[in-house]
């Protein structure tokens, strides 16, 4: 057997293949319930299929300004680095979930003079993309998108629980 990264792990009953174990794991659905529709060619027992698989194994962990070192290294790179230098940047967020980290990205940019750059948020998941095409947050309580805005940030985001946020026009 290789080591290599790409090898799954054994299932963990015989005759059951890994996909199935990691669909059973990530679902909670029996894996015998799994393996009989694979079997039959039945349908999961989602509406569309697919779709809602990948809803459902997706993590969207996302916050305004997450991890807040890495932005503050952002921040300086952008008014030190030459190869940053250009007035207009084209980023890139990928796995952007519901679009807080895509739209905190847009925020540091426009806040270092940058406002002709443009940030791209691409996801798996429509109902996310749709969340982070509206643009629109409001803060809770607790662990909420807004939980790690940096000093240079806070004055443009809500401070208490139920205010909102909206992203400017594009």
């Amino acid at each position: 057997r290789s080591s290599s990264l790409l090898t799954e792990a054994p299932p963990s009953r015989p005759g059951t293949s890994p996909l199935i174990e990691r669909l059973s794991r990530q679902t909670g659905i029996a894996t015998s319930y799994i393996g009989a529709r694979l079997g039959a060619h039945q349908p999961f027992p989602f509406q569309s299929a697919p779709a809602e698989l990948i809803e459902r194994l997706l993590v969207q962990e996302t916050s305004f300004f997450r991890h807040a070192g890495q932005w503050s290294l952002l921040r300086n790179m952008l008014r030190e680095d030459p190869a940053l230098s250009a007035p207009a940047l084209r980023v890139w967020s990928t796995a952007c979930a519901t679009g807080e980290e895509a739209w905190s990205l847009a925020f540091l940019l426009a806040s270092e003079g940058r406002t002709a750059s443009r940030v791209i948020g691409t996801d798996i998941s429509p109902s996310a993309i749709t969340t982070a095409a509206r643009g629109h947050y409001t803060r809770l309580e607790a662990m909420g998108s807004f939980r790690e805005i940096p000093d240079f940030a806070r004055p443009a985001f809500p401070r208490h629980s139920g205010e909102t946020w909206d992203a400017p026009p594009m």
